[in-house]
């Protein structure tokens, strides 16, 4: 059952919510900019061979994969926060 007052705090957590997708949404845009810099290069090796062509674009793929393997590590050092807090939590809760 609602009180009148309890919705007072939902546009708060709509502000943060909104907010974390903005920088969620910020985060993939900046790896599909990676990964265009890569399909770009690669296209003009493919237009005119060389090995500087080459390494550029393997450069970019380079950059792209390096970006997602530290946002990886950082979403799996958050999980393990979370699951470390509700752990704590439920073990505080049943003593």
């Amino acid at each position: 059952m609602l009180v009148a007052g309890s919705r007072s705090g939902l546009g708060e957590m709509s502000a943060v919510i909104g907010i974390a997708y903005f920088f969620m949404g910020g985060i993939y845009f900046y790896g599909a900019y990676k990964l265009n810099q890569y399909a770009s290069r690669i296209g003009m090796f493919l237009g005119q061979p060389d090995m500087a062509r080459l390494a550029s674009a393997l450069d970019a793929q380079r950059g792209f994969w390096k970006f997602f393997g530290i946002m990886t590590l950082i979403v799996m050092v958050i999980y393990l926060i979370v699951i470390i807090v509700v752990v704590f939590g439920a073990v505080a809760a049943f003593r």
